[in-house]
């Protein structure tokens, strides 16, 4: 988080959360004031409980789109949401819409959420370099 002591954010990192996220922090302190909680507990909370998403990744969809290998782009360029994970996340889709979820539901949901939004963006950016190194056709030429 910073050079300095492990753990704790420089005062750069401090301003920068505040100002950027203002309305995220108000929300995280009236969160805290309801749940007898401190707005830094309430914040980290919410970092643990997305953590788990992103152990659902390969070390190539953190690595930089450019620096990985043909191979790796083209693999990413055709991903799909594990079958499992994609399941579940229709059945919370639907349960939402027809009786509502649980907390626990609520985060399962948020978490396979983050998943497939991660995995889109990484599939996205994929094909832009695939079609770049000229791995693909552009979607243009796709087209009848």
């Amino acid at each position: 988080m910073s050079d300095g002591v492990p753990g704790v954010a420089t005062e750069a990192q401090t301003v920068c959360l505040h100002q950027c996220g203002s309305m995220s922090l108000e929300y995280a302190q009236r969160f805290g004031d309801v749940t007898q909680q401190d707005v830094t507990t309430v914040l980290a909370d919410v970092l643990k409980m997305l953590c788990p998403t992103l152990e659902n990744f390969s070390d190539s969809n953190y690595s930089p789109i450019s620096t990985l290998s043909d191979t790796e782009i083209l693999s990413l360029a055709d991903g799909k949401m594990d079958a499992v994970q994609n399941q579940r996340l229709g059945e919370l889709q639907a349960k939402g819409k027809s009786t509502g979820l649980n907390a626990a539901e609520r985060y399962e949901l948020l978490a396979l959420m983050q998943i497939y939004q991660i995995g889109q963006l990484r599939k996205s950016q994929a094909l832009v370099e695939a079609v770049n190194r000229g791995l693909r056709n552009p979607l243009n030429e796709l087209c009848f």
